[in-house]
C-alpha cells in the first residue's frame, strides 16, 4: 500500500527560481490530500500528474499567503470542471470567512458543497479518519495560529497462514477470533500461540508536517518515531536572529527536533531567499542527524 509525500513548493514567504509556494501531497492508498496551498499550487498540481479532482481533503496549517492563497483558485477551478463531490477544509479560524469575502466579491461560486472543519489550538486531536489512516493535529508555535499534521496508519487485522487454516480446518469464528487476537485451542486442548498462526504485522508508518515553527520541543512526543518529518528549516545558523524573530527554525534546529523525536528521516523545507546555498542548511543538518535531505520539488518520498 502507498504512502508517500511529495513536495510541490519548497519556497518560503515568496517564490524563487524553481522553488514554488507552500503545498504537498500525501498520498496513501488510492487517497491524495493536500497540505497548505500557496500561490501557483494548481500548476504545480499539473506539472506532476496528480489529480486534482481525487484530493477530497485539504488541510491549512495556518493563515499566512504563502500557505493559502493560491486555495481561492483551485476552489473555483473546481466549479469550472463540474466538481459535484464534497471538499474537506480543516483550517485555523478565519478561513471561511475569507472564501466568503473572496467569493463575494469576485461574484464566484460553487458546483460543490464545502465543509470547512475548525483546527483546535491546543493539544494533540484526532481530526480525520478513514478505515486505513488517521490524522492528527498539535500546535506549532509561529506569529498566528498555527498547526503540524500528523498521518497515521492504523492497525490492520491479522494475516493468518492459509496452511494453518488448513491444518486446522478452521471455521469461519476460529479465523476471526486469531485475527482479533486470540491463541487457537485445538479440538485435544492443545494451546497453539496466536504468533505462530498469523503472519508477523507489518510496522506502522507515520509522517508528521512541521510547518511554519520556531524549535519547539514541546511537539516532539508527539513525533516519536516518525518514519518522515517535514520541517521548516527557513535559515541557517548564521540566521538564528532572523529564525527567532520570525517564529522560524534553521535546519540545526529542525535536526534537533528530528533527533529528539528518533525519527527515521528528515525533509528539509520551506527555504528562506536569503540563503545563498541548500547545501549549506543540509551539511548544517547532518551534523546533527544523518538522515536528513533537502525537499525537492516534484520528488516523491515513499515511506
Amino acid at each position: 500500500m502507498e504512502f508517500s509525500f511529495t513536495v510541490l513548493g519548497s519556497s518560503a514567504a515568496i517564490p524563487a527560481l524553481g522553488r514554488n509556494l507552500s503545498a504537498h501531497i500525501v498520498q496513501h492508498d488510492s487517497n491524495v490530500f493536500l497540505i497548505d496551498c500557496g500561490d501557483g499550487t494548481q500548476l504545480q498540481l499539473d506539472k506532476h500528474k496528480i489529480k486534482k479532482q481525487k484530493i477530497n481533503q485539504i488541510f491549512i496549517s495556518h493563515l499566512h499567503g504563502d500557505h493559502v492563497y493560491g486555495l481561492f483558485g483551485l476552489l473555483t477551478s473546481y466549479s469550472l470542471f463540474g466538481r459535484v463531490n464534497e471538499l474537506e477544509i480543516f483550517a485555523p479560524a478565519g478561513l471561511k470567512e475569507m472564501i466568503d469575502i473572496v467569493f463575494e466579491k469576485s461574484f464566484a461560486f460553487l458546483t460543490y458543497p464545502i465543509k470547512v472543519h475548525l483546527l483546535p489550538t491546543e493539544g494533540f486531536n484526532l481530526i480525520f479518519e478513514n478505515n486505513k489512516l488517521s490524522v492528527f493535529s498539535f500546535p506549532l508555535k509561529h506569529r498566528v495560529a498555527c498547526n503540524g499534521f500528523l498521518f497515521r496508519e492504523k492497525e490492520k487485522p491479522a494475516n493468518i497462514n492459509p496452511d494453518k487454516i488448513k491444518k486446522y480446518n478452521l471455521d469461519y469464528e476460529s479465523i476471526k477470533a486469531i485475527k482479533s487476537g486470540s491463541d487457537y485451542i485445538t479440538a485435544d486442548g492443545i494451546c497453539i500461540p496466536n504468533s505462530e498462526m498469523v503472519f508477523p504485522k507489518q510496522p506502522l508508518r507515520s509522517f508528521a508536517y512541521c510547518c511554519d515553527t520556531a524549535y519547539n520541543l514541546e511537539m516532539v512526543p508527539y513525533l516519536e518515531n516518525c518514519d518522515l518529518i517535514f520541517h521548516d528549516a527557513t535559515f541557517d545558523k548564521s540566521n538564528q536572529e532572523n529564525a527567532t524573530l520570525t517564529l522560524h527554525s534553521t535546519s540545526e534546529e529542525a535536526a534537533q527536533i528530528a533527533l529528539s523525536a528518533n525519527a527515521k528521516k528528515l525533509l528539509l523545507g520551506h527555504f528562506s531567499s536569503r540563503n545563498k546555498s541548500l547545501e549549506v542548511l543540509l551539511q548544517e543538518a547532518k551534523s546533527i542527524f544523518d538522515a536528513s535531505f533537502l525537499a525537492e520539488e516534484g520528488k516523491k518520498v515513499v515511506l
